[in-house]
């Protein structure tokens, strides 16, 4: 296989908004920029499918007030030093977003606040934020190679050189970079039930390791309550606020959080204040043989006004009335991620991490609205680091062993058994299978130890694979990832023998203030 060779000062994989973010605030202060991504700018992320809302100190809502509600929401265990970053820089990081874009926000209340279109007066959403900022990367000039997928970071004496990455046609791509960053997102995809792009899978955590980099508490991941599971149907999520009207019901039509939760509060509450409980109340019910619905049938057209999100799903067009929709937790996000410093420098020197690439933000959950906000504000800390990386050293030199090696492990040929897509793509499915029953809302220890047993087993299976064509090898990567994500989590969920936050184990349903701590874990 042949390999093309480039070079550029910063290097960032990945185009979510962490990822344009990066390479707009590196761009902007010098330095030369390229960005990888496996699709064309801001597509086949998870910040197009979001609904857009930050969260931001305001009116009535301190810097001192969104810190402790983040700290309460980790479960006190987040890295103190990046949470009070994330909530007392985001007004400035939002004000350097709207000189770059020139776009404006509004405000949506104690402190949050969504773009602005319509001439800034309308809130929009996931899809209006990355056009923005696609509309600002594309326009300042910045280098893009789409359908690229980087496959390792090539690293020597704990110094990233830069990477190899392969193209949809088979092609090898070195990239010699001063500066590497991984914005390439978390590892919803590795899970049966997600709503993330397939294509998120892993990648920068395993990378990272591979790397020699730390990573931290990867056994927090964040199971939203509320995704329709209709047959045939998208697995849209139902954004806060719902209609106080509205309940969610089992098959017999008895209240799941009056009975499950044992509470007597709205849905919109217990969304806020008992995600975590009501994922796994749903679970329990599903498991009992009862499925969950999102019932709408005394909620007028009025009330669900009030969120044009739900109101487009819950009312299809020539329906009268709003049915009641199956809904089930699902595989939203991932708290922990590669360990950075307040600079969004990793453990590696000349590698940096934003996004859900990173963790220590969020601790053992993550508030919401917290997740679009992290993107801009540590995409901006990495991309300014990265220039500054950039402007402090000379490119570095790849050859001779280093590049040899660096091929030779990406490469996957000359080896005894060759595996087409299909046989790929069920291994997959093992995958995503085995995360989802062990590693899923509820957990518990016998579990856990079966999921590393089978992880070990598919890794061994592509140990001594090939793959058949091009496309073969770019999935037999994905699943690499696949399974050194999920071998990670599950080693860091069996050492926790505690419930905290997201982290739910049936062998051990409490706290401990043994573990009021984070985790830490490296290459599987």
């Amino acid at each position: 296989m042949s390999v093309r060779e480039v070079e550029t000062e910063v290097c960032i994989i990945g185009s979510g908004l962490a990822g344009m973010m990066a390479a707009l605030a590196a761009h902007s202060r010098g330095a030369k920029v390229l960005t990888l991504g496996k699709f064309s700018p801001g597509r086949g992320t998870c910040s197009i499918s979001s609904n857009g809302r930050f969260n931001a100190p305001g009116e009535g809502y301190g810097v001192e007030s969104m810190f402790t509600q983040t700290m309460q929401v980790g479960k006190g265990i987040n890295d103190q030093v990046l949470a009070w970053k994330l909530v007392s820089e985001i007004g400035e990081t939002l004000d350097e977003m709207a000189r770059m874009t020139g776009v404006r926000f509004v405000a949506m209340g104690k402190g949050a606040c969504k773009i602005g279109k319509a001439g800034g007066i309308v809130p929009g959403d996931g899809r209006d934020l990355t056009a923005a900022l696609v509309t600002a990367f594309t326009g300042a000039g910045i280098e893009y190679l789409a359908g690229y997928t980087a496959v390792e970071l090539i690293v020597e004496d704990n110094h990233c050189k830069g990477l190899l990455a392969l193209s949809r046609l088979g092609e090898m791509l070195l990239v010699r970079s001063k500066a590497v960053v991984l914005a390439a997102g978390g590892c919803g995809g590795i899970f049966e039930v997600h709503n993330n792009p397939e294509s998120i899978c892993g990648d920068s955590y395993a990378m990272a390791a591979r790397a020699g980099a730390a990573l931290r508490d990867m056994e927090f991941i964040q199971f939203y309550s509320l995704a329709a599971a209709e047959k045939g149907q998208p697995r849209r999520l139902f954004f806060q606020p719902t209609p106080d009207s509205a309940r969610l019901i089992d098959q017999e039509g008895r209240d799941v959080i009056a009975t499950r939760l044992n509470a007597k509060i709205t849905l919109s509450t217990a969304m806020i204040t008992m995600r975590d409980e009501l994922a796994r109340a749903i679970v329990s019910s599903e498991r009992s043989g009862s499925s969950v619905y999102l019932d709408f049938s005394e909620t007028t057209p009025e009330e669900l006004a009030l969120n044009p999100h739900i109101r487009n799903i819950v009312y299809p067009e020539g329906k009268d009335k709003a049915p009641r929709w199956k809904v089930t937790p699902t595989t939203h996000f991932c708290m922990g991620g590669v360990s950075i410093d307040t600079q969004a420098r990793t453990t590696v020197e000349g590698l940096i991490a934003v996004g859900e690439a990173a963790g220590g933000v969020h601790g053992a959950n993550r508030m919401g609205g917290n997740a679009l906000t992290e993107c801009l504000v540590f995409g901006r800390t990495g991309g300014i680091s990265a220039a500054e990386m950039a402007s402090a050293q000379p490119l570095p030199n790849i050859g001779g062993s280093l590049l040899e090696t660096a091929v030779k492990s990406v490469t996957f040929f000359g080896k005894p058994r060759t595996l087409a897509s299909g046989e790929i793509n069920q291994l997959r499915q093992q995958v995503k299978r085995t995360m989802w029953d062990h590693l899923g809302p509820v957990r518990d220890g016998s579990g856990m130890e079966q999921a590393g047993r089978d992880l070990a087993s598919i890794e061994e299976s592509i140990k001594n694979a090939a793959a058949a064509d091009p496309r073969s090898l770019l999935k037999l990567h994905e699943l690499r990832s696949m399974v050194a994500t999920g071998q990670m989590i599950t080693s860091s969920a069996l050492w926790r023998k505690e419930s905290r936050g997201s982290h739910y184990r049936t062998d051990y349903p409490r706290e401990s203030a043994e573990f009021a701590k984070g985790s830490t874990v490296h290459q599987p």
